[in-house]
């Protein structure tokens, strides 16, 4: 929905979203190499239920109707889910996490969201990754995103609380290519 103009019109798929959609999905994932202290489950969880309570697009799924993102029904923050692996002392662990994840497929549609997080874990470092479909971000996104997960994690270990502020949802496509509204002549499009 559009905030500003009430639109209630879910936001369509872009070109290279819809693109990515057809091949059936290009992810994105961003790592994080983490030394010193270990992240805890329990924490991390916190962390990234927040985020997902404060960026609409990680509760999101597509319509396969209409090909747009729309919020997942019924979906909870409390379904969002980290998943811990701990890995063998091999310097290199991380990389065969991540090449099983990049080489793997996310269900678009359905209950599932189009985002996960998981944390590698050996005795030298923990790897942060957060994988998810180009269609909610790319790489820019993915920064803010594990900068958001980071800055959570570290202001919930030192103060023991997290103030989450939610942020606006995109607007309808259309809104951003023609912010005073489609004219007759380009309705027809």
């Amino acid at each position: 929905m559009d905030p500003d103009s009430g639109d209630a019109r879910p936001r369509k798929l872009g070109y290279l979203e819809d693109a990515m959609h057809r091949e059936h999905g290009c992810c994105v994932l961003m790592v994080a190499h983490l030394s010193g202290s270990r992240l805890l489950e329990t924490s991390m969880q916190t962390c990234v239920r927040a985020a997902a309570q404060r960026h609409p697009n990680l509760r999101s799924v597509i319509d396969e109707q209409t090909l747009s993102l729309r919020e997942l029904p019924g979906y909870s923050v409390q379904d969002c889910q980290v998943e811990f692996v701990q890995a063998d002392n091999e310097e290199d662990a991380w990389k065969r996490v991540a090449d099983k994840e990049t080489n793997s497929r996310f269900e678009v549609y359905g209950s599932v969201p189009l985002w996960k997080v998981l944390v590698v874990q050996s005795a030298q470092r923990d790897v942060l990754m957060v994988k998810f479909h180009h269609c909610i971000g790319d790489a820019g996104s993915g920064f803010v995103l594990v900068n958001d997960l980071l800055t959570s994690y570290q202001q919930l270990t030192s103060s023991g609380a997290l103030q989450v502020e939610p942020l606006p949802a995109l607007p309808a496509a259309d809104s951003l290519c023609y912010p005073a509204g489609r004219s007759e002549a380009h309705a027809s499009e």
